[in-house]
């Protein structure tokens, strides 16, 4: 009997409170759906404090990644400078033309180490003269071929 009872009285609410939601103006009553699924109504005051707070915070964020972006830019262009500074101090300087004096003077001393040179080769030809002794202790070693393998064989 107590089941019975249960579900009666479960049933009775279930009525009641379908009974008190007819009541309920639809319009008060499609508000409260739409607040149950949209979630709270934010009033014209609220929406405009929620949209400046959204704004500084996008400015706020463009303001550091705008920092950032210095700072990183700062340390490239520092590591530039140094890498040009580098280039400056080491690089090869380009060869600048020599002048007609020095050019002449040039020339001369290519010109005294070529006949240096020609005189080295041919004083060092004259000097070589092959002068080969035989040598007496060293004999010529027959060549083994077939020899070799005849007296490993027997004849039958």
């Amino acid at each position: 009997m107590a089941v019975k009872q249960i579900i009666s009285d479960s049933f009775e609410f279930i009525k009641e409170t379908g009974q008190k939601a007819g009541q309920i103006v639809p319009d008060v009553f499609g508000g409260m759906l739409e607040q149950a699924v949209h979630g709270p109504k934010q009033t014209s005051a609220q929406k405009q404090q929620a949209k400046q707070k959204a704004q500084a915070q996008i400015a706020q964020k463009q303001n550091d990644f705008a920092k950032k972006d210095e700072e990183e830019l700062k340390k490239q262009r520092e590591k530039l400078e140094a890498l040009r500074r580098m280039q400056a101090t080491y690089a090869p300087r380009p060869a600048q033309e020599k002048r007609p004096y020095e050019a002449t003077i040039a020339d001369m001393e290519r010109k005294k180490a070529m006949e240096a040179e020609m005189q080295k080769r041919q004083a060092a030809g004259q000097i070589i003269t092959p002068s080969s002794k035989p040598n007496r202790g060293m004999r010529k070693q027959k060549a083994k071929g077939m020899e070799g393998l005849a007296k490993d064989t027997k004849s039958g």
